[in-house]
């Protein structure tokens, strides 16, 4: 009993306490106990439940990643579809876009060859607008000395410039005297005449002027008109070298052919005095 009661020497201390934590780290039951007598059962409760969380966070983590590797397996293997779908659109667009482009080709080559078919109808109007030209050219030498004078050169020239410029074909060309009784052209009974009267399936009366005026244009509509009386409708023709504006003007108001090379400008205002 004495040396129960007897205390520990500093080396029964020692061995006792590493007989101890060599139990500690080799024998589970004997840990198992003293954790048993050590800790209150409260806390081990507590360390059994966080022991508990511990295992339960770690299958839900485990858990949670195998969802995710499915998730990301998903949406690659849907952005992959995507990227097929995307791929396939493409190769349609750039498929469209190469037919959209031939027929843009196809459609610029129409358009070239049709300017080339203008520009040569162009061409062969330039032609035949120089060969008019020429003619009325020719008029202005014949009209220059024609000095009222008509013969078969005349005649010729007439027919000729009806050919070029109105397209109407007359085989012939005749000077035309009409005589009016009651004096409705000049206030008097007088014959009324016209240069040129020619006639194939319309009628044409014709005035020769070296150069026209607004005056010469009314006379020689006022003597068309009277002549319809008798005549019938006919087409009225100026042939002049040079017609003045005003006078041009008012052919075009009353329905007259011109044909004539120069159309001279109507003064300036500032050139003309008024009383």
């Amino acid at each position: 009993m004495e040396s129960q009661g007897r205390p520990l020497t500093a080396q029964e201390r020692e061995r006792i306490r590493e007989a101890i934590l060599d139990l500690l780290e080799t024998d589970a039951e004997f840990r198992t106990r003293v954790f048993q007598l050590v800790v209150p059962a409260e806390l081990r409760q507590i360390l059994d439940e966080i022991r508990q969380f511990r295992l339960d966070f770690k299958t839900y983590s485990e858990a949670q990643d195998k969802r995710f590797e499915a998730l990301i397996s998903e949406m690659n293997r849907r952005f992959e579809e995507v990227d097929k779908r995307f791929e396939a659109l493409i190769s349609e667009m750039n498929r469209r876009f190469e037919e959209v482009d031939k027929r843009f080709e196809a459609l610029i080559s129409e358009m070239n060859r049709r300017f080339e078919e203008v520009d040569k109808r162009f061409e062969e109007m330039d032609k035949r607008f120089e060969a008019i030209l020429e003619q009325i050219r020719e008029i202005r030498v014949e009209l220059a000395g024609l000095g009222g004078r008509l013969g078969r050169g005349f005649e010729d020239l007439v027919r000729q410039t009806l050919k070029a410029v109105v397209g109407a074909e007359v085989k012939e060309v005749k000077r035309l005297i009409m005589w009016d009784e009651k004096g409705e052209v000049y206030g008097h009974p007088e014959n009324v005449e016209f240069d040129a009267y020619a006639s194939n399936s319309e009628k044409f009366l014709i005035e020769v002027k070296s150069s026209a005026n607004k005056g010469d244009v009314l006379i020689f509509n006022k003597k068309a008109e009277w002549a319809e009386k008798t005549l019938g409708k006919t087409r009225k023709i100026l042939i002049a070298a040079y017609v003045e504006d005003a006078a041009y003007r008012e052919c075009i108001q009353l329905g007259i052919t011109v044909i004539s090379r120069n159309i001279v400008p109507r003064e300036k205002e500032e050139d003309t005095l008024r009383l």
